[in-house]
């Protein structure tokens, strides 16, 4: 807690702001668009990697949460005041850091593809550090909710890159479906089991569940899109390229924000994320086949 109680008397109006930039690299919408662009756009295998290591990280992370069920530092520390503008996204149990693994799983991939672009490469590391800082400069995590994330992040990472150039693409995409639709599975019964034993509350079980519907989208998603669909990445045009990511965008958009028109239902709410991973790899993947042909 010194480390935190010292970042808290070195804060400033601009650290703050900063700090608030950073910490949303972090968020769900900065992963989506690095997914989506990647996979429609420029490189579905390094999406696959990207969405592999964070599915495979993301459930590890939050069966840790509610394994250890870690309250927030300033929960733990009433003499220590967060930066009031994160708080309200510092839900959830406080180790390991989620913000700090959706950073690092995802950016992780990213910035080995483009090693060669070392500038690239640099920045994107960079970002990695500044998220995972973030996170206790606000208040919100501690040093061992940030590295423990990091670790996870990087051994997740590893493991899904090394095993797709050590596998055939076809049979890594099925060996990560299975174990990302296992770990989901395990996760709903798990988090489901502690609900009903009264130990995590409902917010905690429904943050679980929709990692896992997630997940298990992400999993079928990707095993249904290379077995029957194979669409093409070619555009004639950046023009062309920007066309195909804001109509995909957009259908994006309107499924994550239908939960505006139904009461609150933990079902129809896992049922949305594991619907727009369906939406994401394989319904407008199987338009743009349409509009575009397989690839040869």
């Amino acid at each position: 807690m010194e480390f935190l109680h010292f970042l808290e008397s070195i804060r400033t109006g601009f650290g703050d702001a900063f700090f608030s930039v950073c910490t949303f690299i972090g968020s769900q919408a900065v992963l989506i668009l690095l997914f989506c662009i990647n996979f429609w756009c420029i490189d579905k295998q390094l999406a696959a990697e990207i969405g592999g290591s964070f599915f495979l990280s993301s459930l590890a992370v939050q069966d840790i949460k509610i394994t250890l069920r870690v309250p927030r530092p300033f929960v733990l520390d009433p003499t220590l005041t967060p930066v009031e503008t994160a708080v309200k996204g510092a839900t959830g149990y406080s180790f390991p850091s989620g913000h700090t693994q959706t950073s690092a799983s995802s950016l992780i991939p990213a910035a080995f593809a483009y090693r060669k672009k070392r500038l690239l490469s640099a920045v994107l590391y960079i970002l990695i550090i500044l998220t995972g800082f973030s996170r206790m400069y606000l208040g919100v995590h501690t040093p061992a909710d940030v590295g423990t994330s990091l670790l996870i992040s990087i051994v997740c990472a590893a493991a899904v890159m090394y095993s797709r150039r050590r596998c055939s693409a076809d049979k890594w995409y099925i060996c990560l479906a299975a174990i990302l639709a296992v770990g989901s599975v395990f996760t709903f019964i798990y988090a489901g089991k502690l609900s009903a034993e009264g130990i995590i509350e409902y917010d905690y079980l429904a943050d679980c569940c929709k990692s896992a519907g997630a997940a298990l989208g992400f999993a079928a998603g990707i095993t249904v899109e290379r077995r029957f669909i194979r669409f093409s990445l070619k555009e004639s045009s950046f023009k062309g390229y920007a066309i195909r990511f804001l109509c995909g965008l957009a259908g994006a958009g309107i499924i994550y924000a239908s939960k505006l028109f139904y009461s609150e239902s933990l079902l129809l709410d896992v049922i949305r994320y594991f619907i727009l991973l369906i939406w994401i790899t394989v319904i407008y993947p199987f338009i743009l086949a349409r509009l575009r042909g397989k690839e040869e």
